[in-house]
């Protein structure tokens, strides 16, 4: 199939683990509010405490998975403007649109629980905020905070890394990449320059470099070197910045032992990543409002078996999604714009 073709399966698999940490860590952030002490009575907590506290960081390897998928599709190739753009608009915004008015809708529904859960969370659901939305450019520094569907804000800034990365990307040699990292790494660690969201930057073009890194024969060297990286990021302080990418450049490195049996269990479940990624914020609050209207369900979500539904149903729905909707609105988008 046309749709395994040319896909990292190592790399879809961990895309969707990293996706799941994230919705963990939400399960807790939405559910139980950052409350420390009720972190322990989450289902499961003395197995996945560390994903509960810790779990957003898949977010930071969702940027170095794309710098690499990014620079193994189209760097050094020839494209044009309008053939990538359109790649991108129609895997994007068909679903953020979706869940956008999803959102709505289920606010709509209960008014004056969303009114107060909005408040006390910080969470801007007016109408300035929505045509921010509307445009993908939400999180590009002319918003008050977050809004609507909120795990957004890292696919916008993402669309601002596609920009450069499309303008630049047939200088992007490596040499130039290692200087382009270390002038945003020196920006992120000076404290008398301040650029939101920096670090993700610095995560997307060191995932291009690893994929540069990668393309010369040395893979004994390579493996060696991202495990001893990966190594150093955790012991001590955990340093993000080189755990995200040694750890891409391992998990690269051991693609060919993957058995041709499992590939496509992997690429599939890493087809679902922006799905599960998107449809699980508008879950996690329903849940809250069916809790304040119906106080037999109260605290559901301390449950265990209660926790694997969730779990369960966001997967399979996220399939559905994908198969009866991304794939489908992809394909025609493309078709009809190409």
């Amino acid at each position: 199939m046309l749709f395994l073709e040319n896909r990292v399966a190592s790399l879809e698999i961990l895309r969707f683990l990293s996706s799941i940490s994230v919705v963990i860590f939400h399960y807790q952030n939405i559910l139980i509010q950052n409350n420390s002490d009720l972190i322990s009575e989450l289902p499961f907590s003395n197995l996945i405490n560390i994903l509960y506290t810790y779990g957003y960081y898949g977010v930071h390897i969702f940027f170095t998975i794309s710098g690499f998928i990014f620079a193994y599709t189209y760097l050094e190739k020839n494209v044009s403007a309008k053939k990538f753009f359109v790649n991108r608009f129609s895997r994007l915004y068909p679903l953020h649109f979706l869940t956008l008015i999803l959102i709505v809708l289920i606010e709509f529904l209960d008014p004056v629980f969303f009114n107060n859960f909005n408040e006390i969370n910080n969470i801007f659901n007016d109408m300035y905020h929505f045509v921010l939305q509307i445009f993908f450019i939400s999180y590009w520094g002319f918003e008050s905070g977050h809004s609507f569907n909120t795990p957004i804000w890292s696919v916008s800034i993402e669309i601002i890394l596609y920009i450069i990365f499309f303008l630049s990307m047939r200088f992007l040699k490596i040499h130039i990449n290692m200087i382009i990292i270390l002038l945003l790494f020196l920006t992120y660690k000076l404290s008398f320059i301040q650029i939101k969201y920096i670090e993700f930057a610095v995560l997307f073009f060191s995932g291009i470099l690893i994929f540069q890194i990668i393309n010369h024969n040395k893979k004994k060297l390579q493996l060696l070197l991202s495990t001893l990286v990966l190594m150093i990021s955790i012991i001590g302080n955990f340093k993000i910045l080189l755990f995200a990418p040694s750890l891409i450049m391992l998990i690269v490195l051991l693609e060919k032992n993957i058995s041709k049996r499992i590939r496509p269990i992997f690429i599939y479940l890493g087809s679902i990543t922006y799905s599960t990624y998107l449809i699980h914020y508008p879950i996690l609050i329903s849940i809250l409002s069916f809790e304040n209207n119906f106080q037999n369900l109260e605290k559901i979500y301390f449950n265990d078996l209660f926790f694997i539904f969730f779990i369960t149903f966001l997967i399979i729905i996220s399939f559905g999604i994908f198969k009866f909707f991304e794939r489908p609105l992809n394909y025609t988008i493309r078709k009809s714009l190409s």
